[in-house]
């Protein structure tokens, strides 16, 4: 098991919420840098968000 502040992640438990959780950090991320000139940052997280998205729905 990983544990930090914020997230519990168990082996074998429900993986979506926890992506959803790390969406989640990601959104705040994105909205701290969006107009700054951290673009290849930006760019990563949305990528991440996708694969995020994609890894939700299954």
């Amino acid at each position: 098991m990983i544990e930090d502040s914020k997230t519990k992640i168990d082996d074998n438990g429900d993986e979506s919420i926890h992506l959803m959780e790390v969406f989640s950090r990601l959104e705040e991320a994105k909205s701290q840098i969006e107009g700054s000139r951290y673009s290849q940052e930006l760019e990563a997280i949305l990528f991440l968000q996708e694969v995020i998205k994609e890894q939700v729905k299954k």
